[in-house]
């Protein structure tokens, strides 16, 4: 259906642009316009007023031996706006949704100068349920959001944090390498899971949302209430949290793997 929707809606001039955007981004170095004609399966003379029009507009610089590539500019735009800002919209609808469908809080958190701190929390539609403070910062090893932000991280990213981490410091060598193999078996699993360290009848998950490569990085998390007419596992709950945070990402223009 999706497939269909996007045949049905193409439009050639725009797609052709953005292939060139795309194209540039992820190149080494810049490109001429044969070589992207190459790489697109285009002819050069189909690029040539599109190329043209992109540099008249800003998005594209050539330089003085013909070559192409990005300027700053789609930079620019995407700074125009707050990353948290944008991400907590993007998140309001699939949060409200997982929260009426696993009727427990769930809450979206950020990495920021080192520490997590929590941007937005939807609150369970039950009478009694955990709740966060929005605004809070957390320990990055003290939670599984901050595990599962840390998994993801580029290594020596993540080396650099947990040298500065005082909680990280005071292990010894065994543990420190313990901890460091259940971040990357979270990073394999794709979510974090913990009994609370701080309260006795809550068990945390999470999964990532954002993408680690531009540095727009947080986490969403279910911190589930122990009740004595549980039946199920935090497992029951992993599915719907999963489909949340890729909601988020897409709505938020993230990729999301």
């Amino acid at each position: 259906m999706m497939g269909e929707q996007r045949r049905d809606y193409k439009v050639p001039a725009l797609e052709k642009g953005l292939d060139i955007l795309e194209l540039l981004a992820a190149a080494q170095e810049p490109m001429s316009l044969t070589s992207m004609g190459q790489a697109l399966g285009r002819g050069s003379s189909e690029l040539f007023r599109m190329v043209g029009y992109l540099v008249e507009r800003g998005y594209l610089a050539r330089d003085a031996s013909g070559m192409y590539r990005l300027s700053l500019k789609l930079y620019e735009l995407a700074h125009r706006q707050s990353p948290i800002e944008q991400l907590i919209k993007a998140a309001e609808s699939p949060m409200r949704r997982l929260a009426a469908q696993v009727r427990e809080s769930c809450h979206l958190s950020m990495l920021l100068d080192g520490e997590l701190m929590v941007v937005y929390q939807q609150k369970s539609p039950e009478n009694y349920r955990f709740s966060v403070e929005v605004g809070a910062r957390h320990d990055l090893l003290g939670s599984v959001s901050g595990r599962i932000v840390l998994a993801h991280l580029p290594r020596r990213e993540r080396e650099e944090l947990l040298r500065r981490n005082d909680t990280y410091n005071s292990l010894s060598q065994p543990e420190r390498l313990k901890l460091v193999g259940r971040l990357e078996e979270a990073a394999l699993l794709g979510f974090s899971y913990m009994q609370s360290e701080t309260y006795v009848a809550v068990e945390e998950v999470a999964v990532l949302v954002g993408n680690p490569q531009i540095g727009v990085l947080g986490a969403i998390c279910i911190p589930k209430l122990l009740r004595t007419t549980d039946t199920t596992s935090y497992m029951a709950l992993l599915a719907p949290l999963q489909e949340c945070a890729r909601s988020i990402s897409q709505a938020a223009g993230l990729s999301y793997e």
